[in-house]
Order: structure tokens, then C-alpha cells, then sequence
């Protein structure tokens, strides 16, 4: 399903809790890429865990707001760009700092 992903990506251990991916926005300043989002600090391990799990979707909380919204609809972007499937991309607006996205799965449905 994640054709480029597949290339660049090593798996992770299944079963594997992962925590939360913190992605500063000095992180995301930096001129962008498909190897370069693929590569970004902890978004590797969710998306092999993601790949192996059906049930389950990325869950991307940012601030809300006009940027907080365009940021997160960047990455989403990025993501179904590199063979993630739209509907399970989830955007939420939460209490998480200005200049911070926070990338998780959940079960789908949630």
C-alpha cells in the first residue's frame, strides 16, 4: 500500500506502543520533500505500524485557527501523497501549542 514509503522505511516490531510524534514547525520549515516527510523524527514508526494495521488512522491535532488549520492540511497532503489513504487522516483541532503538530493512530471510528 505505501509503495515509496516501502522503499525508505524499515519496520518496526509489531505490537510496538508508539507514543504520540511532536512536529515543530522548525522541524517543518525546512524545504520539503516526499524522502523528507517520510523521514521526519517518529512518522517513520507510526507509518509502519500504520501499514500493518487496518483498523487504525492517523489522528493529526493542531492549533486551531487559519494556520493552525493549513498546516495540518499540508501534512495531510504530504501523507496521501506518499500512498496514505485520505479518509484515514483525521484532522483535529486541539489544545496543543501554536507552533506544534501532534501526529498519533487511533481506532478508527474513535
Amino acid at each position: 500500500m505505501f509503495g515509496l514509503l516501502g522503499l525508505c522505511w524499515f519496520p518496526s516490531p509489531p505490537g510496538l506502543a508508539l507514543e504520540d510524534v511532536h512536529l515543530s514547525a522548525s522541524e517543518w520549515a525546512r524545504p520539503r520533500s516526499g524522502d523528507r516527510v517520510a523521514r521526519l523524527p517518529g512518522l517513520r514508526a507510526l507509518v509502519d505500524q500504520f501499514d500493518e494495521r487496518a483498523q487504525v488512522q492517523f489522528l493529526v491535532r493542531h492549533a486551531g485557527g487559519d494556520e493552525g488549520v493549513l498546516w495540518a492540511e499540508e501534512l495531510k497532503a504530504w501523507l496521501v501523497a506518499l500512498g496514505v489513504p485520505a479518509a484515514r487522516v483525521v484532522l483535529r483541532a486541539a489544545a496543543v501549542p501554536q507552533d506544534e503538530l501532534v501526529i498519533s493512530m487511533e481506532h478508527r471510528g474513535n
